[in-house]
C-alpha cells in the first residue's frame, strides 16, 4: 500500500484518499487495541 501511495502515477487526489484510508484504519486499530486492553 505504501508503494502505491508513493507511486508517481498515483494522482494527488487518489494519494490523499489512500492516506486518509490508512489513517482511519490506524485509528480503528488503535481503538480495537484499547478496547482489547480494557476487556482483559
Amino acid at each position: 500500500m505504501t508503494a502505491l501511495v508513493n507511486s508517481t502515477t498515483t494522482t494527488t487526489h487518489a494519494r490523499q484518499a489512500l492516506i486518509d484510508m490508512i489513517t482511519e484504519i490506524a485509528e480503528i486499530n488503535r481503538r480495537v487495541h484499547d478496547l482489547d486492553t480494557t476487556i482483559r
